[in-house]
């Protein structure tokens, strides 16, 4: 004990600097390419278009709530309107603050994890430095500005609010985590599973450790996080309705949704993408699985035998249902795209910390070592391949953005700067790259062909929708009239 006290100090050095590292080094590659993901262009365009004068959902079609677009929208006003540098920029240190948040929960979680004792923040260190880590060992475009990492900083938020406001018993945290819940789902519907999580924190994992003890008081804590996730929708509703806006927000946020998690279910075999996609993330974040793993088998058997006080062990149940229930969300539709895991991340981190600690400070030089090396390998070995993007996105016949550039060129070289032209089939990068707003509302033709996104498949014939989506395109045709179409 007297040693690891020795070694401290040290620790307390090592660890935040090794996050720092982990947070700017293993991102770098962000600021060196311009768009790493189709999506950050659809995001870019929609912001460009809204931002610009244009009727979000009216003059853009895309089915997402408002959140994404307002982020970038913001750092372009600010940055400059093709700034995606900015946006990449802007996103590191929103990752950043949502490590320091994953390590915080830790931190009120696992309070005397420490190398040397209570006050020692290593759990919270290395909760933060799993999650930085294993947000990147992926495919290249897992760094990309997608929503997911945007949005799990309020999810994080809601979830380290909520703790507090149970140790605290403030209402003001009640409602801030509340707020920051609504906010998440402002980014994506898919953060509305955590009021799920919520609900059975509340009627099944926490009487079932505290039985019905203070329950009253949490329940009203419950009601105040209601209340405090109302303003933020309500005034994103208030918005659209003034702006002409609610009417196609309804219709493609809805309509639209629905249609492309039942498109994805009905057409994309769930045992070819368990192989294709759900295997290769889990063995290339393999670590952060076996160590979670063991962190939930623990709390388990520490809830049998009463380890710990009460509600810290509520808690972790908490932390416990958050990431079993985000499961749901990324396996909707079954497409598993690679950003769609990262919601795993915070609480797997949140629950392999304390294994993680307890390994580090393990006597065994060679366990520690072989620790060290597992996290460093995968770091380092995702952190090289993305130096060379084009070559892996052509080997594993992921969608290379490279190849859009000579289109992009060509349409910069014959359009003036003012000029619409539109892109038929799945190219939004060719907008994004000739830096020319698209002549219809629609940035793909999915929705004009019944394409399915995700699959190669169509959903066949010709159903109303389209049948009105083509009446849209026509319209638009008219309105921009674009001065150079490419298919």
């Amino acid at each position: 004990m007297e040693g690891h006290r020795n070694n401290a100090p040290a620790s307390r050095l090592v660890l935040p600097f090794a996050v720092l590292a982990a947070l700017f080094v293993l991102r770098l590659p962000a600021l060196m390419h311009p768009v790493l993901d189709v999506d950050e262009a659809i995001y870019g365009l929609f912001a460009r278009i809204w931002f610009d004068g244009g009727v979000p959902y009216v003059d853009c079609v895309e089915t997402k709530p408002l959140g994404i677009y307002a982020f970038y929208g913001l750092i372009f006003s600010i940055f400059g309107r093709f700034n995606m540098t900015a946006v990449h920029a802007a996103t590191i240190a929103v990752v950043g603050l949502t490590a320091f948040i994953v390590g915080r929960i830790a931190l009120l979680l696992y309070p005397s994890e420490g190398i040397a004792e209570k006050r020692d923040r290593s759990v919270g260190w290395l909760a933060a430095l799993l999650y930085l880590v294993f947000s990147t060992t992926y495919i290249p475009k897992v760094i990309a500005t997608t929503i997911e990492p945007i949005l799990l900083l309020f999810t994080a938020l809601q979830f380290w609010l909520w703790i507090r406001f149970e140790r605290e018993e403030k209402w003001r945290l009640a409602f801030a985590s509340g707020a920051a819940f609504s906010a998440a789902c402002c980014f994506k519907y898919q953060a509305g599973m955590n009021l799920l999580v919520m609900l059975a924190y509340l009627a099944v994992t926490r009487p079932l450790v505290l039985g019905w003890g203070g329950a009253g008081r949490a329940l009203k804590g419950f009601a105040v996080f209601l209340v405090g996730a109302l303003p933020v929708p309500l005034a994103m509703l208030a918005y659209l309705y003034l702006a002409g806006a609610l009417d196609g927000f309804i219709y493609w946020n809805v309509s639209g949704n629905a249609a492309y998690i039942s498109g994805g279910a009905s057409s994309i075999p769930l045992a070819g993408q368990l192989l294709k996609r759900v295997l290769p993330y889990i063995a290339s974040t393999a670590l952060l699985w076996v160590l979670a793993a063991v962190g939930s088998i623990q709390l388990l058997k520490g809830l049998k035998a009463r380890e710990a006080d009460g509600l810290i062990m509520s808690h972790r149940t908490l932390v416990f249902l958050w990431f079993i229930l985000s499961i749901v969300p990324v396996s909707v539709g079954y497409r598993f795209y690679g950003h769609y895991f990262l919601l795993l991340l915070p609480p797997m981190s949140v629950l392999a910390s304390p294994v993680l600690t307890s390994l580090i400070v393990s006597k065994k030089r060679f366990l520690k070592a072989l620790v060290i090396f597992w996290i460093a390998l995968p770091a380092l070995g995702f952190f090289a391949a993305r130096f060379f993007i084009p070559e892996i996105n052509r080997a594993s016949g992921e969608d290379n953005l490279a190849d859009y550039r000579p289109a992009a060129e060509y349409a910069a070289a014959t359009t003036r700067p003012y000029d619409r032209i539109v892109v038929w089939g799945f190219a939004p990068m060719i907008y994004w790259g000739s830096e020319r707003l698209p002549g219809t509302r629609f940035f793909w033709s999915d929705l004009l062909v019944g394409r399915v996104p995700g699959s190669k498949r169509s959903e066949g014939g010709e159903s109303e929708g389209m049948q009105e989506a083509w009446e849209m395109f026509m319209a638009d045709m008219e309105r921009h009239k674009p001065a150079l179409f490419i298919d």
